[in-house]
C-alpha cells in the first residue's frame, strides 16, 4: 500500500492573532443563552498570539461568568511542561500558573477541549489560545491519520505525540518513559493535526492513553512509524498510523462481569493456558462462547449474596468477589424467550434445528414439544440433546414439517425460569441447491505469502482460503460479502499484530470495499485488481 504525501502550506500570521473561538451552539428558542463563552481581550494577558511574552502566569478573561469542567484533562499545553500549573477560575477569569520556567524562543499552545462553560446554560467551547516567549510564532503544522491495523477503520481519541528526537531512552521505552512535546487528538475520522510547531527532528507515536496520563501502558493499543525521525518543516507529509493491540505474552484478567441470574463472563487480555473458576457453595459449568479470550460460566442455581470464587490462571489462584448487578431482591417469575437458527423461517440445508435459551437448559418435557406438517397434523416426536448447555439441538427433521408448538412450561432453566407462553414458529427446510458460489480471480502477484478471507454482512469469517489466481467459494448463504487479504509476512497462517519492541508494525490487510451480492443458485465471479 502506497502512502500518500500531502504538502501543507504555512498558515497566515494573522489567522494566530483572531480571537474567535470555535463555537458549539445548541439551537434554543427565546431569550436563552444560546453561546460558549467569548474572550474579553481588554482583561486578557498576555494577548491571543502575542510574542516575548516572559511571565510565569496567563489570565484569560472571559464576557460572563464561567465554570471549569476536568482542568487536567480538557486543557491541554503544549510543549508538555514538566509540572502541571495551577489552574483555576474565579467569577469570570481564568488563571493558569506556570510551575515550570517556560522555554526560550518557543510557542506555547493552550487547547480547551470542552473545558471553559458558562455556569447559566452549561454551553461550553473547543478553541486555542497561542503565545511565544520568543519574537515570532511557529506556524508549522503535520498531519496525519491513525487506523486500526486491523480493519482499516478510523481510530478516534487516539493521543498522537511527537517526542525529543534525542531521547535519553531505547526507542521502544520511549512513550512508555516521556511524555510527548506536542500532541493532538485523531477525531472520528481518525484524523489529527498540529498546529505551531517548531521546525525539527521528532519522533511520533499513537497511544490509546486510556488512563489519560499522555503515556504508553503495557496494555495499551499504540502504533508507531518505521521512520525513525519526522522532519518538521515546510514540506511536512502526511503521517498514517496504523494502531494495534500488543501481543502480551503474559495472560491477565482484565474485567469480570455477572449477570443475574447466574451468568459469569471473563475477560482477559489474550488467551490463558490455564483457567479455571469454583465455588465452595454451588457447582459451575463453562459455555463455549466462542472467543478464546472471553471465557463465560454459568452457575448451577442463583447467586446467593456476595459470593466468593476461587480463580486460577496460569497457576495463580486468588479469590474474586464480583459485583453480582442486577440481582432481584424479590424473586419474579420470568418467562423464557427462545431463538433458533433459522434464517426467517428457513433452515438451511445440513443444518440442525437448534432452540437457543438465554438461560441453561435444566427440564424439558418432550411431550410438550409439537412437530407438524402443513395441515398442522402432528409428527413423530424428534429425538434432542443439549449441547452447550444452552442449545437444544434436534435430529435430522422429517422433509414435509412445517410448524412447531411449543406448550407452557415444556422447557425450564436451572434458575426455574420457564416458557410460560404457549409459542409457534413456521418452518421451511430449504434444499440442497439453495446456496450460492463465488468465482475470485486475482491477477496480482505479491512476493510475500498471502491469503484471502471471505467475510459477511455481520462480519463473520465465512472462509479462509491461501490466494491463488483463482478461488472457489461454495456453499454461501445469499446475502453481502466483503474479501479481505491479509499479507502474511511471517507465514503462520495467520494476521500478525505490531511489535514496538522488535520494530515491527502489524502484517497489512486490504479489503475489497464494493460488497458483493450472492444470490440462491447462483456463481457468482468477480475480478479483484489490487495495486501492490
Amino acid at each position: 500500500m502506497k502512502r500518500k504525501y500531502i504538502t501543507y502550506c504555512i498558515y497566515s500570521l494573522l489567522s494566530l492573532l483572531l480571537f474567535g473561538c470555535a463555537q458549539i451552539n445548541p439551537l434554543q428558542g427565546g431569550e436563552k443563552d444560546a453561546f460558549a463563552p467569548r474572550i474579553d481581550s481588554a482583561g486578557t494577558y498576555p494577548q491571543n498570539g502575542q510574542t516575548n511574552f516572559a511571565g510565569n502566569e496567563i489570565v484569560i478573561k472571559f464576557e460572563e461568568y464561567i465554570a471549569l469542567n476536568n482542568p487536567n484533562e480538557n486543557i491541554i499545553i503544549t510543549p508538555q511542561l514538566k509540572n502541571k500549573p495551577d489552574i483555576s477560575s474565579k467569577n469570570k477569569t481564568l488563571k493558569i500558573v506556570f510551575n515550570d520556567t517556560l522555554q526560550e524562543n518557543t510557542t506555547y499552545t493552550i487547547s480547551f477541549n470542552h473545558a471553559i462553560a458558562d455556569i447559566t446554560e452549561k454551553n461550553d467551547s473547543i478553541f486555542q489560545y497561542v503565545f511565544s516567549t520568543g519574537d515570532y510564532i511557529d506556524s508549522l503544522i503535520l498531519s496525519g491519520t491513525v487506523v486500526d491495523a486491523f480493519t482499516n477503520k478510523p481510530s478516534e481519541g487516539y493521543l498522537v505525540g511527537l517526542y525529543n528526537a534525542n531521547s535519553e531512552y531505547q526507542y521502544d521505552s520511549i512513550p512508555f518513559k516521556e511524555r510527548p512535546i506536542y500532541i493532538a487528538q485523531s477525531n472520528r475520522t481518525g484524523n489529527f493535526t498540529m498546529n505551531y510547531l517548531k521546525e525539527g527532528s521528532y519522533i511520533i507515536f499513537a497511544v490509546e492513553d486510556q488512563n489519560r496520563n499522555l503515556k504508553l501502558e503495557p496494555l495499551e493499543r499504540r502504533a508507531f512509524s518505521l521512520i525513525d525521525r519526522i522532519k518538521i518543516d515546510t514540506t511536512n507529509d502526511s503521517v498514517e498510523l496504523r494502531a494495534f493491540e500488543p501481543d502480551v505474552n503474559e495472560s491477565k484478567l482484565i474485567d469480570t462481569k455477572f449477570k443475574s441470574p447466574g451468568r459469569l463472563e471473563f475477560i482477559f487480555n489474550n488467551t490463558p493456558e490455564q483457567f479455571e473458576v469454583t465455588s465452595d457453595l454451588m457447582e459451575i459449568n463453562q459455555e463455549d462462547s466462542g472467543e478464546t479470550d472471553s471465557l463465560v460460566y454459568w452457575l448451577a442455581r442463583n447467586a446467593e449474596g456476595r459470593m466468593e470464587f476461587i480463580v486460577n490462571v496460569n497457576g495463580e489462584v486468588d479469590t474474586l468477589k464480583p459485583l453480582l448487578s442486577g440481582v432481584p431482591k424479590i424473586k419474579n417469575e420470568t418467562g423464557l424467550v427462545l431463538t433458533n437458527n433459522l434464517i426467517g423461517s428457513n433452515l438451511l440445508p445440513n443444518e440442525q434445528f437448534t432452540l437457543i435459551s438465554p438461560e441453561p437448559y435444566q427440564d424439558i418435557i418432550e411431550q410438550g414439544i409439537h412437530f407438524m406438517d402443513k395441515d398442522s397434523v402432528e409428527m413423530d416426536p424428534v429425538e434432542f440433546k443439549i449441547e452447550n448447555l444452552r442449545s437444544l439441538v434436534f435430529d435430522t427433521l422429517a422433509v414435509n414439517v412445517k410448524f412447531l408448538k411449543i406448550d407452557s412450561l415444556a422447557i425450564t432453566s436451572t434458575f426455574s425460569n420457564s416458557v410460560l407462553k404457549q409459542q409457534w414458529l413456521t418452518i421451511n427446510l430449504l434444499q440442497a441447491d439453495y446456496f450460492g458460489s463465488l468465482i475470485l480471480n486475482l491477477d496480482t502477484v505479491f512476493n510475500q505469502p498471502t491469503y484471502v478471507e471471505l467475510l459477511n454482512d455481520k462480519n463473520v469469517l465465512v472462509a479462509t482460503k491461501k490466494m491463488t489466481q483463482q478461488m472457489v467459494f461454495t456453499e454461501l448463504i445469499p446475502g453481502k460479502y466483503q474479501i479481505r487479504l491479509i499479507f502474511d509476512d511471517n507465514n503462520d497462517g495467520e494476521w500478525t499484530t505490531g511489535s514496538l519492541k522488535e520494530k515491527r508494525l502489524p502484517e497489512r490487510v486490504i479489503y475489497n470495499r464494493e460488497l458483493i451480492d450472492i444470490k440462491s443458485r447462483w456463481e457468482k465471479e468477480v475480478d479483484w485488481i489490487i495495486e501492490n
